[in-house]
């Protein structure tokens, strides 16, 4: 179980850490066009 968990738990953070760096991609393109 505790495997499996800890799985659980690097999915999750890495998918987090990828949405945060196209959420940090995509801002500063729309910052530029102010």
């Amino acid at each position: 179980m505790y495997g499996s968990f800890l799985i659980n738990i690097a999915v999750g953070i890495h998918r987090l850490l990828a949405y945060e760096n196209l959420y940090l991609l995509v801002v500063p393109d729309q910052k530029d066009e102010e």
